[in-house]
């Protein structure tokens, strides 16, 4: 089984979901942050280039190796999970993915199987 790159662009939204109040997550945010391979990165892929899913790039976000998990705190403020997932443009061979978003030790959300060359999914969920 090969492992894929995952690029994830996560934000959440506040109490007012106002675009005022939402804020983009970083590794600076997680308690923990592991990958695959190498290192997870904010704001590029594993090995540094721009994170981009498909034909779309994207500023921000967060890079990262398969199998990884990727644990943020929420502090009660938060009402939405907003995030675009998908396997890095940057892959050249065949690769699959699929993301899972678990809260409070139960999974919340998981993605279909995404694959290489294929357009980013955009996922929202309410964790208020």
């Amino acid at each position: 089984m090969v492992s894929r790159w995952i690029v994830l662009l996560l934000g959440i939204g506040s109490a007012a979901h106002a675009a005022s109040a939402d804020r983009y997550l970083d590794l600076r945010d997680a308690t923990q942050a592991t990958a695959g391979w190498g290192v997870a990165r904010s704001h590029a892929s594993v090995d540094g280039q721009p994170l981009r899913i498909g034909t779309e790039v994207f500023p921000q976000g967060i890079g990262t190796h398969a199998p990884a998990e990727l644990v943020f705190p929420l502090d009660g403020q938060q009402r939405w999970l907003t995030f675009y997932a998908g396997v890095s443009a940057d892959m050249t061979e065949k690769g699959s993915v699929t993301v899972q978003v678990w809260t409070d030790g139960k999974k919340a959300y998981e993605t279909e199987v995404m694959r290489v060359r294929e357009e980013p999914r955009y996922v929202s969920l309410p964790v208020s």
